[in-house]
């Protein structure tokens, strides 16, 4: 089974990133050309089943992370103007932006969609629904 969701192209790196947008349609593609789609033996999901979204953000983000941390990043990423990409996230060690950690006004809804993603996958592969997954997200650190 692949999961994947729209929402974790709301994630926008600077030109010349690595991590950039066009990575996931063309994880899409290879999949839907490997045979994703077509068969109940690799099923394609898309998008993820909002109660997997809420789980994420309610529940299971708070035991990976601080609410303070949390309520921060959310905040940072709704503040960036709309189209704008390669912001600055966080902060290195230094105290300088973190250029690893670069995102846009959609970074956050990306991740929580990445996390839930991974949840849904977990569920059905539990469930007996399918015996191994495979979560097309973005941006990194959906960790």
């Amino acid at each position: 089974m692949i999961l994947t969701d729209s929402r974790c192209n709301e994630h926008l790196t600077a030109s010349g990133c690595v991590e950039r947008v066009v990575r996931l349609p063309a994880a899409i593609k290879a999949s839907k050309m490997a045979g994703a789609g077509k068969s109940r033996d690799i099923q394609l999901i898309f998008p993820v089943e909002d109660r997997f979204v809420n789980m994420a953000e309610k529940t299971v983000l708070p035991k990976a992370h601080k609410a303070s941390y949390l309520k921060r990043m959310k905040a940072k990423c709704t503040a960036i103007e709309p189209g704008r990409r390669g912001a600055m996230l966080t902060d290195d060690s230094d105290g300088n932006g973190g250029e690893d950690t670069m995102g846009s006004r959609g970074s956050y809804t990306a991740a929580v969609a990445g996390v839930a993603a991974a949840l849904q996958a977990v569920d059905r592969i539990a469930s007996g629904q399918c015996v191994n997954a495979f979560c097309a997200t973005r941006p990194p650190g959906h960790h």
